[in-house]
């Protein structure tokens, strides 16, 4: 855990603080927004003014949260915040669309980041908590909390940390389920963390048109040697009323429980001239598992030990792209073997 000085300084940060922007990485996902959503309750608490931003929208998939329509994609660099909080990423890069341009507004803010990840620099003026065995950023924050603002968990602050938690770890199915993390969801559920409540709006709740995706992308999946993959473009899915948020989930939910593959990867060309790329550990046949964050930090991007995502620039066409990035991902599972 963090030494009392930094988590005083973290207390400090907030308490002090009277205008405060919380900031999530790019495609937020669960833990990002559970991240965001409840330290930002946390500061509103105290009496702070909160602000949200990201990049994009979330998926669709968190429209059940109170607190979602909170999150913004325009920022307006005025000077009245007096903090900046990353939540879940450290650089810049990971809100490229916000900071490209403007990385001298956000060097002179007094600035805290809580990060779970690997690498990365830390931007200047920041104070950062980090810790690369914590399972999710709100398994942190709530380590964090307990130290700091014990007095603020309440039932739906818990609920928004169990959410991190939960899609982080794939629902507590990876290897790094550790005691801490299993006893941190525990405290949790008995603060009052609505897990079947997030259980049925997140992994139990497909549209109808669900039909038409698994229709759509079933025949499009394939296996070369270590890799099985499926790929759609972001048209053909929007065009189902999905995001891609929603539209991996679906697919990878359809093929990760096959034995004997090392990655699976969902391979979609987006609208904007890029290739994303989301990557799943599987077991191989020794029950070996690759680690997918280092193929991922390969193709410029990074993650998670089992579940990890990239993205390279739209080159030409589609399905030729496609076949060289399943290639470069078994060149990649090779050096692991």
């Amino acid at each position: 855990m963090f030494s009392q000085e930094l988590l005083n300084s973290f207390k400090e940060k907030i308490t002090n603080a009277s205008t405060i922007a919380i900031f999530g990485h790019e495609s937020v996902d669960g833990d990002a927004i559970g991240s965001m959503l409840w330290l930002g309750k946390v500061c509103e608490n105290l009496g702070e003014t909160v602000e949200y931003f990201t990049t994009l929208p979330p998926s669709s998939s968190y429209d059940f949260l109170p607190s979602i329509d909170k999150i913004k994609t325009n920022f307006d660099y005025s000077d009245k915040r007096d903090l900046i909080i990353f939540v879940d990423f450290t650089v810049y890069s990971r809100i490229k669309k916000l900071t490209e341009g403007h990385e001298s507004y956000f060097d002179s803010k007094d600035k805290l980041i809580i990060d779970h990840h690997l690498g990365d620099e830390n931007p200047a003026n920041s104070i950062v908590l980090k810790d690369v065995d914590a399972a999710s950023c709100t398994e942190l924050l709530y380590e964090i909390c307990k130290e700091t603002f014990p007095e603020h968990i309440d039932a739906d602050i818990a609920t928004y940390r169990y959410m991190g938690i939960m899609t982080d770890t794939g629902n507590f199915q990876y290897e790094q389920d550790t005691v801490r993390t299993m006893s941190n969801a525990i405290a949790l559920i008995k603060i009052g963390a609505k897990k079947a409540w997030l259980i049925e709006y997140i992994f139990n709740n497909s549209k109808r048109s669900a039909i038409d995706l698994l229709k759509m992308t079933t025949p499009r999946i394939t296996r070369t040697d270590n890799v099985c993959y499926a790929r759609y473009t972001v048209q053909e899915i929007e065009d189902l009323w999905f995001d891609k948020d929603e539209a991996d989930i679906m697919i990878l939910n359809n093929i990760k429980p096959i034995r004997g593959v090392g990655v699976f990867a969902i391979i979609r060309l987006g609208t904007t001239g890029e290739v994303g790329i989301s990557l799943r550990s599987g077991y191989l046949s020794d029950g070996k598992r690759i680690n997918v964050q280092q193929i991922a930090t390969q193709m410029n991007w990074g993650g998670h030990i089992y579940a990890a995502g990239a993205r390279q620039p739209a080159q030409g066409d589609f399905e030729t792209q496609v076949k060289k990035i399943v290639d470069d991902i078994n060149t990649e599972i090779d050096k692991q073997l």
